[in-house]
């Protein structure tokens, strides 16, 4: 299918010659006159036209026979290279000459190379698949056991930092959160108000990290010490976390 449009866009050359149609047959046999014409000149010869028909005409039956699956582009490549000497030494232009030329280059790594190259970009691209979604009782657990280790990350070091308020939002949506972010509004307020200070060196830069602690900024925060409230009252009554 690629091939067929690429001659319907006027990339004949880059057409397998199998895949040619009778009108456009026509451009393999001139081409491969002019490629002919081009050894000749190339390499010192003296030619004549006739030479030039009988090899082309040769040349095109072996094409079809052996190497139908190149290109135009691919055998005008071929004898180029060929004429300059890329594949070994040779003594005139002859069927036999072109022939071994076409045969070095069908055979040649490089050829499998672009083969396997043009396979693979015509690949169309890996889907992967996509993630599975965790179930609602899959995400209770997750958060159920997040709040476990948020505990007893507050049990060993009296604090804990309650990361995208997972524990807060679990133990809240439990019914087991005895106190609202909303009561430590203040204190979140007044930590990021001292933290602004210690970072700013100017007064303007106080006032502009001031501006910036709004609502929305303080509500994690409000709801951290929240959690770090609930977990000093259940140490301090040596209680335990029963979720």
């Amino acid at each position: 299918m690629n091939e067929l449009i690429k001659v319907q866009s006027g990339d004949v050359k880059s057409c397998r010659i199998k895949n040619l149609d009778i009108e456009n047959s026509n451009v393999l046999d001139k081409e491969l006159a002019i490629s002919v014409l081009d050894a000749y000149n190339t390499a010192g010869f003296a030619s004549k036209p006739a030479d030039i028909t009988a090899i082309v005409l040769k040349i095109k039956q072996i094409i079809s026979e052996r190497y139908s699956a190149m290109t135009i582009r691919e055998i005008q490549h071929a004898i180029r290279s060929g004429v300059l000497g890329d594949y070994g030494e040779y003594y005139g232009i002859t069927v036999r000459e072109i022939n071994s030329w076409l045969k070095h280059y069908y055979d040649s790594p490089e050829r499998q190379h672009e083969l396997a190259r043009q396979h693979e970009a015509a690949q169309p691209a890996r889907q992967l698949p996509s993630p599975r979604q965790p179930s609602d009782t899959e995400t209770q657990a997750l958060r159920r056991s997040i709040t476990l280790a948020a505990w007893d990350t507050y049990k060993s070091q009296n604090y804990c930092r309650d990361t995208g308020n997972v524990a807060y939002n679990f133990l809240e949506e439990s019914g087991l959160m005895p106190f609202s972010y909303q009561e430590f509004t203040t204190q979140a307020k007044a930590q990021m108000t001292d933290e602004a200070k210690a970072r700013s060196k100017n007064f303007i830069q106080v006032h502009i990290a001031l501006n910036q602690i709004t609502e929305n900024a303080l509500v994690p925060l409000a709801k951290r010490h929240a959690v770090n409230a609930f977990f000093a009252r259940l140490k301090q009554e040596k209680k335990e976390l029963n979720v």
